[in-house]
């Protein structure tokens, strides 16, 4: 939020922008890069819970603490799943975290490029 100049909000208030608006179209624009970064980030952090997870509860009790990489487990590796619903679950996560990190890397690739 400090990487906003405030003229840029000011000059919104100025043209008779409301809050939403000021939000809408001179906030969020501004914090874009920063937003795709953290969304990546925080995407990537919750798919990579497993060892966490695992650990204190092994997705119990029942199925209570279940994450997608502690299915994705026991489903593939463990002999109490079916191996077919853990590469759907793999491709599934991996389909994710791709389509979360596709923005932010356009975006580095596009100012390498200038």
């Amino acid at each position: 939020m400090t990487a906003i100049s405030p003229e840029l909000v000011e000059a919104a208030r100025v043209d008779g922008a409301r809050p939403l608006q000021i939000v809408r179209h001179v906030l969020v624009p501004s914090l874009r890069g920063s937003l795709v970064i953290v969304g990546t980030i925080s995407v990537t952090f919750a798919l990579r819970t497993f060892d966490i997870v695992w650990v204190v509860t092994q997705g119990g009790p029942a199925t209570d603490s279940e994450v997608l990489a502690v299915l994705l487990y026991q489903q593939a590796f463990q002999f109490i799943g079916d191996a077919r619903l853990g590469t759907t679950v793999a491709v599934l996560m991996s389909v994710v975290l791709l389509a979360a990190a596709y923005p932010y890397l356009r975006g580095v690739i596009q100012e390498e490029r200038h």
